[in-house]
């Protein structure tokens, strides 16, 4: 009994730790912010965005890029390319990419966001990443945008502990883009921001 009492106390001590670091985080990015951040240029300029100067880039090839936290485990993965092809509607062709991926999501059905000329799909949600040997919970936010010429495609992935204060960094990341000339005051874009899906995020029209 004394040792489960002890096992008790020290886990609800852990939990109470991790709140108040979670807690810590989130004040600490609402005051900072991104800063002016470092800037990125994809598929020959079409893509231009700017990102946390404490995150590191690394170049694969002229339209991908990885972007690393370094805090911790958080990941982006950004993609702009040229199209080949008309246009997509951008929810039916993020869901067509969504289920070619090995994850169980726990919000599956990705959102239309919407304002100014530039159509996009948004997915932001909780997960079960199936890999061949265990399964692993992650947070997960997908942004497929749909410029004039350019697609762009946006993977964020962290621990769900991080998934609340990161959305801040994709809000303001979003919020630098340019697809083809158009600048982010056009696309009307930002990440969920902690809120839960289909809320609505600051200056985002959304559309089901």
């Amino acid at each position: 009994m004394k040792l489960a009492g002890a096992i008790f106390w020290l886990l609800l001590a852990g939990g109470l730790l991790l709140l108040l670091y979670g807690a810590w985080l989130l004040r600490r990015v609402r005051r900072f912010g991104l800063g002016p951040g470092r800037p990125l240029e994809l598929a020959g300029g079409a893509v231009q965005l700017r990102y946390p100067h404490w995150w590191t880039c690394e170049l694969e090839g002229s339209a991908r890029a990885r972007l690393i936290t370094h805090d911790h485990d958080g990941e982006l993965i950004v993609t702009g390319a040229v199209r080949q092809r008309p246009a997509e509607d951008p929810v039916l062709a993020l869901s067509q990419y969504l289920q070619r991926q090995p994850i169980r999501f726990d919000e599956p059905s990705p959102i239309s966001i919407r304002e100014g000329p530039v159509p996009g799909a948004l997915l932001a949600s909780t997960a079960t990443l199936l890999d061949q040997d265990e399964e692993r919970r992650a947070s997960l936010t997908y942004y497929l945008f749909e410029g004039p010429s350019t697609r762009l495609l946006f993977i964020y992935r962290c621990s769900v502990l991080y998934g609340l204060v990161d959305n801040f960094y994709l809000d303001q990341i979003v919020r630098t883009l340019r697809i083809d000339g158009l600048s982010a005051s056009s696309l009307g874009a930002g990440a969920p921001g902690g809120r839960p899906p289909g809320t609505g995020p600051r200056g985002l029209s959304r559309q089901r």
